[in-house]
């Protein structure tokens, strides 16, 4: 199951639409080029054969080895432009370099046909090879410009069958030129061919001067749009691009582990290519004694050799990107061809047959080409842009210079047909290549895929330039922000209502007591709760789409949305959003506007203040401070867990300010990449507790994730903010019945962040007011503070018990998160840990009390719903960690997984019945009031993965039929409970697919009102699907 799934995703990119339009666009006009240029390339390489068996032979009286002088004279042309044509790409856009070198060489193939003895195709052959040594190595380059990782494998294999189909249509296309063209106006076929080739290449070359896109940095193409533009930047790793010709770089290059262990690779490998390259099946027709073979055939005959390339280049250029980059397995497959083949032509009794079989074969070993350049571009994608050029470039040309005489020695036309030693020197590089592709394993886990560019010299090389007044103007900004951070203790922030944003309107409504309470000192439990509010997982994605709406991250494909309370309504799109940038466009290149921005609401969100807000992001002052930062800021350890907040808060920071799109350059870059590092080791330290101080750190590190998604999971610390922001509403970092009024400001700042950035939000998706404003508050009449409640909360029932169960509830969630779901906990605890007896237990409790005195219906629904809710909350995360080891038994308890998978089942199911019978039936009139809000939302969706996640449990067999039946030892907390009703899983009564029906329903209903909820009826439906064609197949529904 789980293999087809990823296979499925594999197959249907999971991109957002706007990534995969921006996708195919590259890929047509990109490999559209690129693999015409690449085939007529190859088209007029293999040709010279062709014309070879066709006359050229003949009319031009070669002698000996000069064909495979000419070979070998081409070779060293390739060699000498490889180096020069690489580094152009630096200095000339890439839409005019490889158009021109299409044009030089189209007209050198046309003068070919004039030729008058071989030493004239000797010398137009060298400069041939110049023009054609731009193509192989610079699509590799653009290549790993466009391409993901797992992209990138499948799109070298089309370019490399490109190359073949030129060499296999070669053969076709001398056959036709020969057959129609032979004598025509005095010319032979051969020299038809030379001049049809040169003229059908020049509108390939026209194509490119017009359409080509250069890089994603560069590109100019009118066919992309800013957005897109931006979103193909975003696509690929951020690294510093510097000029390739400095000390500094030939000293990393020769330094690098990629340089040595690819540069071999291609070296070794690319001689196992030895059978196709020098045409050695016509070559063997040609001069087989026991038969003679037509000009047609052969012409035609070798074609099968490319064909089987295309083939194998195809399958493991597919399989490799499919198995996660797996690219050394070609290697081995390469090594075993060589060896096997070159056996058979060597036994002295072979036929016929089997030679023309083993030549088949080995056209297999065309393989390499594709996925060996694509595992270098791989291990080099986070190495800056011109060493990996460099080392794509190295490997070709290490090859063609062994290449040069390899052929000669080994497979010289005067060796046909058996060419013995050829066959023993292809066994011994099939033989080294298996041992290198070993060794190149060891080097590549040794040293990781994501090494990160060194920086130690580049900063090293700018420090001392600057001046000891700079210095002291940086030291007075650091003096300042230690002064508020000490200040920030005892004082209380500026007010909410005077910061930068106006208060909505709607606002005015709404008591920041009444929604985010404290207990009332020494009244034990009394109190308001937050019971309900628009929250944290969707605000916080919304919220980043709002303040940078061309983000790839966030891009959304708009619709229109039927239904909801107020009848239908249509979202708008990303372009219709206006906050405040002023005339600057919206771009992911973060501007000087977005800077200020985004320093807004983290200043907001985490009442931080803001030293270098003025100073800093100017400019003039930025090389300085960061400069000094380095020196003075970092230099003491280890730290307080003061000092690793306000460090970390500070290297992120710079991080922030080194993003300005002013600065783009190789100094930023390094120094961006120190600060980066540094946090890096304190993140832990500073994600270890569930304080404001932790909340406000991971702020930060989520806005430098807009602008460099590729350091980590955007996605993964928003979940973990939404949680934490969350959590301390309820949490109290003192005693649990007394806030000091620093707290009770943090929460009061907290609240009216959030709830004004939802309301802007709320307003640019167009949902109606009304939808924030379930917001239900439980009230005790008693309380001083009832005259400040929500608009619903009059019709809610008060009962003080269910206050303060609520209460105690609250308090469970809280100690459960901050020991399952806190970031910075390393590890699920183990499923067979007493941690979740325990809190199963404290939950099975507090329902048993909490249920007592309950009569009202609203008040037994609420507690039903957080009960099914809490389970659900203390086993998810395991569960989800279980499904990922279901491929390894061994390490699960079978004595629990059973009971944990049923348990959070049936609490699964319960909380789909009760919200089905709240919003997708006729409700009674005394639950006409409940709320339904964004938490009840995200309940659903909670509810609806774990029941998929069960039925993966109960399908794989791992939740077994007594696992579902009473008795002693089945329970998490040790004692007897309600079993699970077979018939849920034997297709009588309510089936399974009725469930789902009725998830995918709430999960469709909750979109409608919540535009956030959308990607997750998507996820739902992708799973679903796969899950229950498995149930079919078992016979349960």
């Amino acid at each position: 199951m789980a293999r087809a799934t990823s296979l499925r995703a594999y197959l249907r990119s999971d991109k957002s639409p706007e990534e995969r339009k921006l996708v195919r666009k590259v890929d047509f006009f990109i490999l559209s080029f690129c693999c015409l240029m690449y085939f007529f390339n190859y088209l007029d390489r293999s040709n010279l054969t062709q014309a070879y068996v066709s006359g050229m032979k003949e009319d031009l009286d070669f002698k000996g080895n000069q064909l495979t002088k000419i070979t070998t004279i081409f070779t060293c042309g390739y060699i000498v432009g490889m180096i020069p044509c690489n580094l152009a790409l630096y200095y000339i856009k890439p839409r005019i370099f490889f158009p021109t070198m299409c044009v030089i060489w189209a007209g050198l193939t046309m003068v070919t046909a004039a030729a008058k003895k071989p030493e004239h195709i000797m010398v137009i052959r060298f400069f041939v090879g110049v023009a054609e040594s731009s193509t192989f190595i610079g699509t590799h380059y653009i290549l790993g410009s466009w391409y993901t990782e797992k992209e990138l494998g499948k799109r070298s294999g089309l370019f490399t069958a490109s190359g073949l189909a030129g060499t296999m249509f070669g053969g076709f296309i001398q056959s036709g030129v020969y057959r129609s063209m032979n004598g025509l106006q005095g010319l032979s076929g051969w020299k038809w061919l030379f001049i049809v080739d040169g003229i059908i290449t020049l509108p390939v070359a026209l194509y490119g001067f017009l359409l080509f896109p250069d890089t994603p940095s560069t590109t100019s193409a009118p066919y992309l749009s800013a957005e897109e533009r931006a979103l193909a930047i975003s696509r690929v790793p951020d690294v510093p691009e510097q000029k390739p010709i400095s000390l500094a770089f030939v000293k990393r290059v020769l330094s690098s582990w990629q340089f040595y262990g690819f540069v071999m690779l291609w070296i070794i490998a690319g001689e196992t290519e030895s059978f196709s390259s020098n045409g050695l099946l016509a070559l063997y027709m040609k001069a087989n004694p026991e038969k003679k073979y037509t000009v047609y055939q052969l012409n035609n005959y070798p074609t099968g050799v490319p064909a089987v390339g295309i083939v194998s280049t195809l399958f493991w250029a597919t399989l490799t990107d499919y198995l996660g980059g797996k690219r050394y397995l070609v290697g081995y497959w390469i090594a075993v061809t060589g060896i096997v083949t070159s056996a058979i032509i060597l036994a002295p009794h072979s036929s016929i047959a089997a030679h023309f079989g083993a030549y088949y074969w080995a056209g297999s070993v065309y393989a390499c080409q594709a996925t060996f350049f694509a595992w270098a571009n791989d291990a080099c994608r986070y190495e800056e842009d011109s060493l990996r050029a460099i080392v794509l470039a190295c490997m070709n040309l290490g090859n063609n210079a062994v290449n040069a005489w390899w052929s000669i020695v080994f497979y010289s036309a005067d060796l046909a047909p058996k060419f013995t030693r050829g066959m023993w020197a292809m066994i011994g590089m099939s033989i080294a290549l298996g041992i290198w592709t070993i060794a190149l394993q060891f080097m590549e886990r040794r040293n990781g895929k994501q090494s990160i560019v060194a920086t130690e010299d580049v900063l090293s090389e700018n420090v001392e330039k600057q001046t000891v007044s700079d210095k002291v103007h940086v030291k007075d900004l650091l003096d300042r922000w230690s002064a508020l951070r000490k200040e920030e203790a005892s004082s209380s922030p500026p007010r909410p209502e005077d910061s930068l944003w106006e208060r909505p309107p709607l606002a005015q409504r709404l008591n920041f007591d009444a929604h985010f309470p404290a207990p009332a000192s020494g009244t034990g439990d009394d109190g308001f709760l937050f019971f309900g509010a628009s929250s944290a997982p969707v605000l916080s994605a919304e919220l980043l789409a709002a303040v940078c709406p061309q983000s790839p991250l966030l891009l959304q494909q708009p619709g229109t949305r039927q239904g909801g309370s107020n009848g239908p309504r249509t979202r708008t799109t990303h372009a219709d959003f206006d906050l405040d940038f002023e005339t600057e466009p919206p771009s992911i290149t973060p501007t000087k506007a977005l800077i200020h921005r985004l320093v807004d609401i983290y200043c907001t969100s985490s009442m931080v203040f803001w030293p270098f807000h003025l100073e800093c992001i100017d400019n003039g002052g930025i090389d300085i401070l960061l400069e000094s930062t380095q020196e003075q800021v970092f230099s003491s350890q280890p730290y307080t867990r003061s000092e690793a907040h306000s460090n970390f808060q500070i290297a992120m920071i710079c991080c922030i300010a080194c993003a300005h799109s002013s600065r783009l350059n190789v100094m930023m870059r390094a120094y961006e990449q120190f600060f980066y590092n540094f946090a890096s080791k304190l993140i832990k330290e500073v994600l270890s507790e569930a304080s404001h101080d932790s909340l406000r750190s991971l702020l930060l590190v989520i806005v430098y994730l807009l602008f460099r998604p590729q350091k980590g999971d955007l996605w993964l610390q928003l979940q973990s903010a939404c949680r934490l922001a969350i959590e301390l509403g309820y949490h109290r970092e003192d005693a649990p019945f007394f806030e000091t009024p620093d707290q009770e400001a943090r929460r009061s700042r907290t609240f009216w962040t959030l709830y004004r950035l939802e309301h802007i939000i709320a307003e640019k998706y167009g949902r109606p007011s009304d939808d924030l404003e379930s917001i239900s508050t439980i009230g005790l009449p008693d309380l001083s503070t009832t005259d400040s409640v929500s608009p619903m909360q009059t019709d809610f029932p008060s009962s003080t018990n269910l206050a303060s169960s609520l209460a105690a509830l609250s308090r469970i969630r809280s100690y459960i998160f901050k020991t399952i779901y806190l970031p910075a906990r390393a590890a699920p605890l183990t499923i067979d840990d007493p941690y979740y007896r325990v809190q199963l237990h404290e939950i099975e409790q507090w329902r048993q009390d909490a249920t007592t005195g309950a009569i009202d219906p609203v008040s037994s629904l609420a507690c039903t719903i957080a009960y099914h809710a809490s389970v659900i909350f203390l086993f998810q995360n395991s569960l989800l960690h279980m499904l990922s080891k279901l491929t390894d038994p061994d390490n699960l308890s079978q004595g629990i997984v059973g009971p944990m998978a049923v348990q959070s089942f049936r609490s699964a199911v319960e909380l789909i019945d009760c919200y089905e019978s709240l919003i997708l039936s006729d409700k009674s009139r005394s639950l006409s009031n409940f709320p339904v809000t964004f938490i009840s939302a995200q309940e659903i969706y909670a509810a609806a993965l774990t029941f998929l996640a069960c039925c993966f449990c109960f399908l794989d067999g791992r939740v077994k039929q007594e696992d579902l039946g009473p008795g002693e030892g089945h329970s998490l907390v040790q004692q007897p409970w309600r079993p699970l009703d077979l018939n849920l899983l034997k297709g009588e009564g309510r089936r399974l697919h009725h469930v789902s029906a009725s998830c995918l329903s709430l999960l469709t209903w909750c979109a409608m009102q919540w535009p956030g909820m959308d990607g997750m009826v998507e996820i739902y439906k992708e799973i679903s699907v796969e899950i229950f064609q498995k149930i079919a197949a078992k016979g349960f529904v």
